[in-house]
């Protein structure tokens, strides 16, 4: 399809970039994104987008996400620590996880799905990728149809067996690199936390991502509700656990 151009159109001056790259948090949207090496758009495909590296591209650390996601809606999301290894008849080898806050302890039996973390890494080119290799988390995207356009979030709501749309989570490696990935490929990275667990997950980033560019928007901090186990009496997940 040919550009139709136009002698009436002024190009936009540098100041609009510069608000559009702060309000975007580094992304940029000019031609210089669609080169380079140091970050590709897929694990398995040749870089399609690069960011700008030289203003670099904000991320939170992923344990600090997790955390943070905890202390707001009580569901242990933290990795926690092994304290050993136990073999079931039903559920095979299973993991002792141990959490600590504040001096207090609890623990929980959880099904690691890979019995020894890290041992089935995705790959990004020829090298192999874990949770361990994760630096921090930048923005998380995802497909708003027209049933969400007023309350884009709400498509992220966390249910369970829940379909949700194509999400994306900007991932920052430990060499670097930034990479866009999938839901199912994000999911596979936090081997310690069940698909529920990262759907919580990622439905607070994006609740913290949404409010505060609402807020910087329309000057109003939006609320959002938190995550509930569904069913006919709405058990909310702080009472459940």
């Amino acid at each position: 399809m040919n550009a139709i151009e136009s002698d009436d159109e002024e190009e936009p001056e540098d100041e609009y970039y510069d608000e559009v790259d702060q309000a975007n948090d580094g992304f940029v949207e000019d031609d210089s994104i669609y080169s380079g090496s140091e970050s590709v758009d897929s694990r398995d495909e040749e870089p399609e987008l690069t960011y700008d590296t030289a203003r670099g591209l904000d991320c939170v650390d992923v344990s600090l996400l997790r955390g943070r996601a905890q202390a707001q809606f009580g569901i242990l999301l933290s990795s926690g620590s092994i304290f050993g290894w136990r073999d079931t008849e039903v559920s095979g080898t299973v993991a002792i996880m141990g959490y600590e806050c504040q001096g207090k302890r609890t623990a929980r039996v959880k099904c690691l799905r890979n019995d020894h973390m890290g041992e089935k890494e995705p790959t990004i080119g020829r090298k192999k990728r874990s949770s361990v290799d994760i630096q921090g988390l930048g923005l998380i995207a995802w497909a708003v149809d027209e049933t969400f356009i007023f309350e884009p979030v709400k498509a992220l709501y966390p249910t369970l067996n829940s379909i949700y749309p194509s999400t994306f989570v900007a991932i920052y490696w430990g060499d670097n690199m930034w990479t866009w990935e999938s839901r199912e490929i994000f999911n596979s990275l936090m081997e310690d936390l069940s698909p529920f667990e990262v759907d919580v997950l990622l439905y607070f980033i994006a609740v913290f991502q949404e409010s505060e560019y609402q807020e910087s928007l329309t000057g109003e901090r939006p609320d959002f509700p938190n995550p509930t186990l569904g069913g006919k009496d709405e058990i909310s997940l702080k009472q459940a656990m």
